[in-house]
């Protein structure tokens, strides 16, 4: 009997999404970045993004830098202009950084269970658990936007935060589907619910 599961994954850090062009080094006094391209550039970034997920052809993609508008004014959605298209809902945690955006992950398949947790002490970057179930079998899978490489000092940290996320790893084992799963409260304009 053949018990291969086929999931295609891809990750994009969408590179402080939202964040228009025009103000890219702009900050509000409050250091956070001004997020949203005005909406006359919709058009040109669907047709960079269909690029994008057409190559990805993924059943689930983590995101990084994530911004569940896309527009300055907050008007038009994400999902439904870049996703929904392809057939995934994003999940996406409320905890919103400084600079304005979040982890989130796009996925074909429903999420059973999601939560987000800080990588304190080592920082205070932050990493993404879901739980999916392919043809009845629970999958575990993780989305992380870990310190990037520089300094020795960040170098160290970006290896804390993996060995904390191998810790997290290795407490997974085969489970079989639970008839009481419940799953993650899907907004396609991208939040989930986070158990406390």
């Amino acid at each position: 009997m053949n018990n291969t599961i086929s999931l295609r994954c891809a990750t994009h850090n969408l590179c402080h999404f939202g964040k228009s062009p025009f103000d890219r080094d702009e900050l509000f006094p409050d250091h956070s970045y001004r997020n949203g391209y005005e909406p006359e550039m919709l058009p040109v970034m669907k047709e960079r993004w269909k690029a994008v997920y057409d190559s990805f052809d993924a059943d689930l993609i983590g995101l990084q830098e994530y911004c569940p508008f896309f527009d300055l004014a907050h008007t038009i959605p994400v999902p439904e202009q870049v996703f929904l298209p392809y057939g995934l809902s994003v999940y996406a945690d409320d905890f919103v950084n400084a600079a304005g955006h979040r982890l989130a992950a796009a996925s074909k398949t429903p999420l059973l269970k999601a939560y987000e947790r800080s990588f304190m002490p080592v920082s205070e970057r932050r990493y993404q658990k879901f739980f999916m179930d392919i043809h009845g079998r629970r999958i575990a899978v993780f989305n992380t936007h870990p310190m990037p490489k520089g300094t020795p000092e960040a170098i160290a940290t970006r290896q804390a935060e993996y060995r904390i996320l191998l810790k997290e790893f290795r407490k997974e084992r085969p489970l079989s589907p639970s008839a009481t799963s419940t799953p993650a409260r899907r907004k396609n304009s991208g939040s989930f619910s986070t158990p406390a």
